[in-house]
């Protein structure tokens, strides 16, 4: 139900008489949201955001960004204000269809307080939290290190595993569940959330070098059968994989929306034909390689791609050509719990921020099937995904593994533009990585080709903080390594 309009938002904004910045920002911003126009978005943002945010994302990925979701969610209408400071302020808003959603802008200090940043999230409370940054003292080992983030972050649990000179080192620290007395063991399984886009990737690349795929094939040769738009026709595989292809990005689910395009359906492959010929169904947001816009939705489509031309299911395909080749026994397609099933069952379960901490929270249900392939759902224990980050590294620097040298070579590479995304890494200033989170769990994994050093960390629970804890872990570990 739409229980403010946009007029409604101005009176409530303005009316009364607030003059606070941050009032005034979340205003402008929802004003211009709502309207769901690219110029009025557009202008808005050169009014209200400051230059830093865009080091991060360029303008214009910020509002295809900001236009995609205006598509799915608006008009927003606020329900409370949680947080109104003069470098924060939260808001708890309903969307379209009624849902609720909590909207973060980060104010910069000083004067006139633009926008540095923005979120959101279905974990309102988590939204509340301030960032925050804890100082790493000298660790001793690597369980000192774990204590000392997992102490300072106070998560439930966090698992760290770092891989050098030829050596894999794991350290575990804290509690599966909160509430509960079962510690974390090296062997649990953690959720790794959008990293499993990098394993769909090396996927495609392995389906590739069998012959299989080509990285030119296009979407109306691979899917002949599948009822599309004109506009998805030409659009190549590698351009999906770097997020090129201009599908719809789906960064948020609602659930009226999932029970839509799932209906009765209970078979995970059926489920992701269901999905596949739902985006397909939609307008894109762009053309085939004109821009960047970050999508679940094209990754669930190479997902589904992979299934249909070997005839296997996902599931089954990622521990064939993907965690057995590797020799990461523990990971699966599927939630942290025996046999995939929602955590509780003697492994790591995630959690959600509360306003006393933080309580157990599981995202369990189709979704997971639906979104697989962009990473939903896919687990592992902390050894093996840094034995993953370290296959990767071997092969960037032309080891042999079961990937070709081109094949490894072309998925870390980006396009022409030398945009930060290769195919399912993100590239930064020497080293290479990709983070993953559903909301109850924070993954990350990196690793720095010349000094031919790999980690991955995983905390048991959602946040905001920037840098993450489980990044800040392995940059601890790289500084104290290599003095940078």
């Amino acid at each position: 139900m739409r229980i403010l309009s946009i007029l409604a938002l101005s009176l409530l904004m303005f009316a009364i008489g607030h003059a606070q910045s941050s009032q005034k920002r979340l205003g402008d911003f929802l004003k211009a949201f709502n309207s769901k126009d690219d110029a009025t978005i557009r202008t808005m943002m050169d009014a209200n955001f400051d230059p830093s945010i865009y080091a991060r994302r360029k303008p214009e990925e910020w509002s295809a960004q900001l236009k995609q979701f205006a598509t799915d969610l608006a008009p927003l209408a606020i329900r409370e204000i949680l947080l109104d400071k003069e470098t924060a302020i939260v808001a708890a808003v309903l969307t379209a269809s009624g849902e609720k959603m909590g909207l973060r802008l980060d104010l910069a200090k000083e004067a006139p307080h633009r926008i540095v940043g923005l979120r959101f999230s279905g974990n309102v409370q988590g939204l509340v939290e301030e960032r925050k940054k804890v100082e790493i003292r000298d660790y001793k080992d690597l369980s000192d290190l774990a204590r000392q983030v997992r102490n300072g972050y106070k998560v439930p649990a966090i698992a760290i595993a770092v891989f050098q000179g030829g050596k894999l080192e794991t350290a575990v620290d804290g509690l599966r569940e909160v509430g509960k007395s079962d510690p974390v063991t090296v062997n649990d399984r953690w959720l790794v959330g959008s990293i499993g886009k990098s394993m769909t990737s090396t996927l495609i690349g392995r389906l590739i070098d069998e012959g299989k795929l080509d990285w030119n094939s296009k979407l109306g040769d691979l899917l002949k059968d599948v009822p599309m738009l004109p506009e998805y026709r030409d659009v190549k595989l590698e351009q999906i994989m770097q997020h090129r292809g201009g599908m719809p990005q789906d960064l948020n689910f609602e659930g009226q929306t999932v029970d839509r395009i799932v209906g009765r359906l209970a078979d995970p492959t059926a489920i992701r034909a269901a999905y596949v010929k739902d985006i397909l169904s939609r307008k894109p947001i762009a053309k085939p390689g004109e821009k960047f816009a970050y999508s679940n939705a094209g990754y669930a489509i190479l997902g589904h791609i992979a299934e249909r031309v070997t005839g296997k299911p996902f599931e089954i395909l990622l521990k064939e050509y993907v965690f057995n080749p590797i020799g990461m026994d523990s990971a699966i397609a599927g939630l942290p719990g025996t046999d995939g099933q929602p955590s509780g069952r003697g492994e790591p379960h995630g959690h959600i921020p509360t306003a006393d901490g933080y309580e157990p929270h599981v995202l369990d249900g189709p979704l997971n099937y639906m979104g697989a392939p962009a990473g939903l759902g896919v687990s592992c224990s902390i050894g093996d995904l840094a034995k993953y980050v370290a296959w990767h590294m071997r092969g960037y620097l032309g080891e042999p593994i079961e990937l070709k040298t081109e094949t490894v070579r072309r998925l870390h590479t980006q396009m022409a533009d030398k945009g930060q995304y290769a195919a399912g890494w993100v590239i930064g200033d020497g080293f290479q990585g990709h983070n993953g989170s559903d909301g109850t769990f924070v993954a990350e994994i990196a690793f720095w080709p010349k000094e031919r050093f790999a980690a991955a960390a995983i905390v048991n629970c959602g946040g905001a903080e920037n840098p993450s804890p489980p990044m800040q872990a392995i940059l601890a570990v790289y500084k104290k390594l290599f003095g940078k």
